[in-house]
């Protein structure tokens, strides 16, 4: 499947669409046989591959860049094990992990024939589909669909070949080195159908300040229009700060309490409606809570400045909330994406379809801000006794920032975030809708990890 993400760099194991090369590399060997295989027609079926490499305790994967290159197969001896390689055909990366007997024994018509390697024939075999899912046949119909003929690889290859994304033409952004972006439009539409036709998916993340629902409904046109079948969509407004961050990672868009209380979280609404009112494309809305690193290191959200060791608590500091670390939504859109689209086996098997136009929760953690403060006491290595700890009613910080918006102020958005911490449980979906973790294989995280990365981002970043 192909990916596109919409101007959204921090999740850059989902950016997919890579330019030709850019530098030179050491060798390109043309003539190279492509194939693939994954979860179903593995031997024996399952994630499981030759050679340990990197950290993934020989369990096949991987999204296709640099530092995180997609598994391959080859005959023993082809490739030095753990040799990375650059696929134009794919533009991606993928390293030897695995062997591969189709590879030796494939176009033998006797038994006096080589194998493929010897007679100096190159053939990889690409891992594609989910680590934990069989897909099944429609997974092996899918390898056979991407077969291609033959193809030219890239050895040794420079880490920097580049990746692209989209953009506005007047965007000022500057994309990581290595990245370049195709820009687009927002007034022709037609530079927006062309950016995403042949694409399996689209990821879209706008900034809080931009004109996210006229961008968004834009952009669902477009996909609709190029054919794209499937879009995860957009909500947590970035915090509501103007950050280039995520936007339906966000807190319960479908609870009706919040959405009428916070006008932003109805534009996700919306365009769930014009996705499914225009019938070209399907969603998966994912709701992932406020960002944990962004949210803590910020006093105006979770209310927390470690500089000066204050803490506003919400009333009483214990109402529990749904969070998520960027890591753990990169690997939920990552996790989700490689799902076969329909179930091979039991109608609790996870596939897209399951989720299909419907609204999905994954988090890290479910916790209070007395548990926030407990985890910032253990890495610090303070006493609450040494810390300032205010209280402030959810609903008057809340109340507070509305007005400020009224009155033009900015700063009144931060405070909206109050809203989850109200007594209704809007803020805790892991008891109260469930979540995917567990069936999309997301690991347990440490609190006190994330925690040391706010602390962090506030030192540096300088948001008290």
């Amino acid at each position: 499947m192909a990916f596109i993400l919409h101007f959204a760099l921090l999740l850059q194991p989902l950016l997919t669409l890579a330019s030709p090369l850019t530098e030179r590399a050491c060798s390109t060997i043309s003539g190279v046989t492509h194939t693939f295989y994954g979860y179903p027609d593995n031997d024996p079926p399952g994630p499981g591959t030759a050679y340990n490499c990197g950290s993934r305790n020989n369990i096949a994967g991987g999204s296709g860049t640099y530092g995180d290159p997609l598994t391959f197969a080859s005959a023993p001896g082809e490739f030095s094990t753990c040799e990375i390689i650059y696929v134009p055909y794919l533009k991606k990366y993928a390293r030897f992990e695995d062997s591969c007997a189709q590879c030796r024994n494939m176009m033998r018509l006797t038994q006096a024939v080589a194998t493929d390697y010897k007679n100096g024939k190159y053939h990889i075999d690409l891992w594609t589909g989910s680590s934990t899912v069989n897909g099944g046949s429609n997974q092996i119909a899918c390898e056979n669909a991407l077969t291609p003929n033959a193809q030219s690889i890239v050895r040794q290859p420079p880490s920097t070949l580049a990746v692209d994304s989209i953009t506005r033409v007047d965007s000022q952004s500057t994309p990581p080195e290595g990245v370049q972006t195709k820009k687009v439009n927002y007034d022709k539409p037609e530079t927006l159908v062309e950016a995403l036709r042949g694409e399996d998916a689209l990821v879209i993340t706008i900034s809080g300040y931009a004109p996210i629902q006229d961008i968004e409904h834009k952009l669902i046109r477009a996909a609709g229009e190029a054919g794209v079948p499937w879009i995860l969509v957009d909500v947590d407004r970035a915090m509501f700060s103007p950050a280039s961050l995520p936007n339906e990672w966000s807190p319960d868009s479908a609870h009706d309490g919040l959405v009428r209380d916070v006008p932003l979280f109805g534009m996700s609404v919306a365009s769930r409606k014009l996705i499914e009112k225009i019938g070209k494309s399907s969603y998966i809305a994912v709701v992932t809570g406020f960002w944990y690193e962004f949210s803590l290191a910020n006093p105006q959200n979770y209310g927390f400045d470690f500089v000066n060791r204050t803490v506003t608590f919400y009333d009483e500091g214990e109402t529990k909330i749904s969070t998520s670390t960027w890591p753990q939504v990169g690997r939920a859109v990552a996790a989700l994406l490689s799902l076969p689209i329909k179930s091979e086996g039991s109608d609790h098997e996870p596939c897209l379809e399951n989720y299909k136009n419907n609204v999905v929760y994954i988090n890290s953690f479910t916790i209070s801000q007395k548990d926030m403060l407990m985890s910032a006491l253990r890495v610090t290595g303070t006493e609450e006794r040494g810390w300032t700890i205010t209280k402030e009613r959810a609903q008057e910080r809340f109340s507070t920032g509305v007005k400020e918006i009224q009155q033009g102020k900015k700063e009144g958005y931060s405070k909206l975030a109050a809203r989850i911490f109200f007594p209704d449980g809007c803020g805790d979906f892991e008891h109260n809708r469930g979540t995917l973790n567990s069936f999309l294989g997301l690991p347990k995280e440490d609190i006190d990890e994330a925690t040391r990365v706010a602390i962090e981002r506030q030192r540096t970043a300088g948001t008290h």
